[in-house]
């Protein structure tokens, strides 16, 4: 599509017409994101002359049997399944692209790391007694593994093991205070010590890749695993200037969007590159700005920097659409005010860094009619 644009671009000529009869959903940089064919309607002579006085350019394109040709918001680009983050989902892509996928075991760690690693195991065993031997024995996965490398001695595992915080920021998600106290802590611990020996005995047919945020690094180096940490360890830096130009433009040029001006790229670059945990803004951003021009319908493809201005830029864009929720709630019905507080409150721990798991449980309150309002 790009390259027909470019070579349309290229012809020497003023006015130009376009017909592609065929099923065809694209769209030119210029096009409308509407394009029902209008009524015929008698031309005058001081129109036409006005009409002529510019370069005049149309692509006609016949997409469906009633003339439109719409964007679909279905699927923007290739998403996750939602388990695991978009770096890991890249990492396991990657790995699938190379290796048999038999060989390789992805997991999350979640608020059970020894449940999910139980599920991943290419064990014949039932994942209930694999469960209980992890839980009871240190040198359970060291026995699992060897007892699987006597059927397959020429093959390796890989077990990656992705948002390995969550062994910190999960571990106090229960309401009861025994098992936050002790439960928990005992299998995040008895978690790594697995690891730790199966890494130590079994480095020959085992290796173990986990994604891990930064800021929670300090917590695992002088820990259980912290013998192979320095050695292991690989940063992945912060995205360049370069980077995020292609994060922003390729998307929307995909879609055959484009910024007005185009110095509004370098706008959103400038506002998140030194801005820690900037990149999840951004993508709320740049999703407000489509869904924006979307809803407005207007008669070209651009992601506007009035636009941008309006939704709070990038610092202020997620809290002007929380508000506007808000407030949207509270006209519906005044108790909301109330009721989302309690909520809000309820999802903030005071020193998690991350996000944590919130149970229903954990929502459910003495009255019914805040209840109703939760679930609502």
């Amino acid at each position: 599509m790009q390259e027909l644009h470019d070579a349309l671009l290229e012809l020497p000529c003023r006015h130009l017409l376009t017909i592609l009869d065929c099923c065809f959903a694209g769209a030119f940089r210029w096009a409308s994101l509407s394009r029902d064919l209008e009524p015929r309607v008698k031309i005058y002579k001081e129109r036409y002359d006005r009409f002529i006085s510019d370069r005049a350019w149309q692509v006609i394109t016949s997409a469906a049997d009633d003339q439109k040709a719409l964007d679909a918001l279905a699927r923007r680009g290739k998403t996750s399944d939602g388990k695991h983050s978009p770096f890991a989902q890249a990492l396991f892509e990657a790995l699938q692209g190379t290796t048999d996928e038999n060989s390789n075991l992805l997991m999350r760690v979640g608020d059970s790391p020894l449940t999910a690693l139980a599920e991943v195991l290419p064990i014949p065993d039932e994942t209930t007694t694999t469960l209980q031997n992890l839980k009871q024995n240190p040198q359970a996965l060291v026995t699992l593994i060897q007892r699987w490398k006597t059927t397959h001695p020429d093959a390796k595992l890989l077990l990656a093991i992705d948002q390995f915080e969550e062994l910190v920021t999960l571990r106090q998600t229960d309401s009861n205070p025994e098992k936050k106290s002790h439960n928990r802590n005992t299998e995040q611990q008895q978690f790594q010590k697995l690891l730790k020996e199966v890494i130590q005995h079994c480095s020959d047919s085992f290796n173990v890749v986990v994604t891990l945020r930064l800021d929670f690094e300090a917590q695992f180096q002088e820990g259980i695993l912290k013998e192979f940490w320095e050695n292991a360890r690989f940063v992945v830096p912060p995205m360049t200037q370069d980077e995020l130009r292609e994060v922003i433009e390729k998307p929307a040029s995909e879609k055959v969007l484009y910024f007005e001006p185009p110095s509004l790229v370098d706008d959103l670059i400038n506002e998140v590159i030194q801005m820690p945990g900037g990149l999840p803004l951004l993508s709320f951003t740049l999703s407000e700005l489509y869904l924006k021009s979307v809803k407005e319908r207007r008669d070209n493809r651009a992601l506007t920097d009035a636009d941008y201005k309006a939704l709070g830029k990038v610092i202020g864009s997620l809290t002007k659409r929380a508000d506007e929720e808000y407030n949207a709630l509270v006209k519906k019905d005044k108790a909301y005010e109330k009721t989302v507080r309690q909520v809000m409150l309820r999802m903030v721990a005071v020193g998690d860094e991350a996000r944590r798991r919130v149970l229903l449980s954990e929502l459910e309150y003495p009255d019914h009619k805040v209840n109703w309002l939760v679930y609502i």
